[in-house]
């Protein structure tokens, strides 16, 4: 099925292949403005944890022995239904690595006020500054239009470890001088190892002002080693230099010196260093360098898969601020907050009465918890996700989980029944209507990918191909009886190999084929043109498509 890479927050798009209920291949689906034709290795090779061994496969209470007994989901729920009917001090911790739809199911049942989104109060003020960014007029550009910048300093980002994909770009985007040089001489970019002898090792102009040695210092022009507060000083020091042309090093001046004269240059930061200063000094210099070159542009990298998205979804309260109620019953979702605090939490979680966790992997939080509940992972369950770019994107599910397993967003919508008098549980069509109910700024993440209803000649887009037909011998050592498909009431897809695959919308494809081609290989086959949009659309909706031009907003 199609999904979305859950390693950072680029979004790469990805097709995720199972096998006997076993994901079995991860590779790259093409998408214009994101991951083009490449997938880095996290994206490709990082999923193994679908499969672990560590993964939770049932609902587990803890006995009074300290150790944990198996039970069903539905006791697992009455339990923690009856918990909440008593207890009028709970609160929810989501996690911006879970799904849109996970966060709001917990929101609903918990309430507005007594849930956050899973993240610190530093990560809340550092995405809170890269929110206001996207919506300002400064231009964010896509992944793939980084390599189109000339001129690129990265403020505090180690984007090989961050953001592997964004280091490809950034190398990409030092080649521009050698298209220069190609077209000077009447040189067709096509013949690469002639373009390549002519450019040797001209390059464009990147600058790497990092905490430590980068990957990509191999291509850089100026490279600079400094404390995360040194980058931050120096940031409001090249601003001011800009400004004012008063330069306070030779250092200063020479960066000034490269982003003056580019075309269009670009400043790359995010979240990696923890610092709002490094952001708030990128803000300034992409900010006034639009001032006297509208091409200038800022690229930023959030914290985790879907940390703008729950961001955008309710950016309130940190977890600080939640546990210093106090609360006697916590629900976390996907959430290791031992993780995110270490040692600092072990007094608040001490004083938990009822830790309730749902989560794929056995965590140190998991291990403090009373209930437990087996969520399942991104190639389990449908999700949305927000990338860095304020790009809304869906993700399929590849394969049915097994046993009691269950999207998180599902099991909190059970719990809401258990709890709530009339409570009919919702699809996650409905809870995505609902998000969009109460901000209507989110309205495109309906249009991320073609809702469930939707059907082509009659018939959802299949998951499994016409090459799967020998599939009744699959289960033969069960029975020789045909066993019925796993239904999906979730999306436009179907687990079978019946309906259509290769007219559908980009965002139901499950796979690229043509024939006589090879899988990616007849990619060409389905964009307009090469390094071109997908013939349907591609998938996925910008959110901040209307910009506004207060920056007072992030106090730059």
């Amino acid at each position: 099925a199609p999904t979305i890479c859950t390693g950072c927050s680029l979004g790469c798009n990805t097709y995720t292949s199972e096998r006997y209920g076993e994901l079995r291949r991860v590779h790259n689906r093409y998408h214009h403005n994101i991951n083009g034709y490449f997938l880095c290795d996290r994206g490709r090779f990082g999923a193994g944890f679908v499969n672990s061994e560590k993964r939770i496969p049932q609902a587990g209470v803890r006995n009074d022995q300290g150790t944990y007994d198996a039970v069903s989901a539905a006791y697992a729920i009455s339990k923690i239904g009856s918990l909440i009917k008593q207890d009028n001090n709970c609160i929810g911790i989501g996690s911006p690595r879970a799904s849109l739809e996970s966060n709001q199911a917990l929101r609903d049942l918990v309430g507005a006020e007594n849930y956050c989104n899973g993240m610190s109060t530093l990560d809340r003020q550092l995405h809170s500054i890269i929110i206001d960014l996207l919506k300002s007029d400064i231009t964010t550009p896509s992944l793939s239009e980084v390599e189109g910048y000339d001129a690129v300093l990265v403020l505090g980002e180690d984007t090989t470890n961050h953001a592997p994909r964004l280091a490809l770009s950034l190398r990409q985007a030092t080649r521009n001088k050698t298209k220069i040089l190609a077209e000077a001489t009447q040189l067709a970019m096509w013949q690469d190892a002639a373009v390549r002898e002519l450019a040797q090792h001209e390059r464009s102009p990147l600058i790497l002002v990092t905490t430590t040695e980068d990957r990509l210092d191999d291509v850089a022009s100026l490279t600079f080693r400094k404390s995360p507060v040194q980058i931050a000083e120096l940031g409001h020091q090249i601003n001011e230099c800009l400004k004012n042309d008063v330069a306070s090093s030779e250092e200063v001046r020479r960066i000034v010196s490269v982003l003056s004269q580019a075309k269009k240059p670009l400043i790359v930061s995010g979240t990696g260093s923890q610092s709002p200063e490094i952001l708030r000094a990128s803000a300034n210099i992409a900010y006034t360098l639009t001032q006297s070159n509208k091409d200038a542009a800022i690229f930023l990298c959030a914290s985790e898969c879907n940390s703008v998205g729950v961001a955008l979804l309710d950016n309130n309260h940190s977890i600080e601020h939640m546990l210093s109620k106090k609360p006697s019953t916590v629900l976390v979702l996907e959430n290791d907050l031992s993780q995110r605090f270490g040692q600092q939490l072990d007094s608040d979680l001490d004083t938990i009465e009822h830790l309730i966790v749902c989560d794929q992997i056995d965590t140190e939080t998991i291990s403090r918890a009373q209930i437990v509940l087996p969520a399942a992972t991104f190639a389990e369950s449908d999700a949305t996700y927000i990338n860095n770019e304020g790009r809304a994107q869906r993700n399929m599910a590849v394969f049915k989980p097994k046993g009691e397993i269950k999207a998180s967003y599902q099991f909190f919508e059970s719990i809401s029944v258990a709890t709530k008098t009339d409570y009919e549980p919702r699809t996650s069509s409905a809870i995505r209507e609902a998000i969009v109910t109460s901000d209507q700024s989110l309205t495109g993440i309906l249009d991320a990918a073609v809702d469930a209803s939707y059907r082509l000649e009659g018939s959802k887009a299949s998951r499994m191909t016409h090459r799967a037909s020998g599939r009744t011998a699959q289960l033969a050592n069960l029975s020789v009886h045909e066993p019925m498909q796993p239904q999906d009431s979730e999306s436009a897809m179907a687990f079978t190999m019946e309906g259509n695959q290769q007219q559908v919308p980009a965002s139901v494809r499950a796979y690229t084929w043509s024939p006589g081609w090879n899988s990616n290989q007849s990619i060409h086959k389905f964009q307009s043109e090469v390094g071109g949009s997908d013939i349907s659309g591609d998938p996925g909706r910008l959110l901040f498509t209307v910009k506004v031009t207060d920056l007072s907003l992030i106090h730059i």
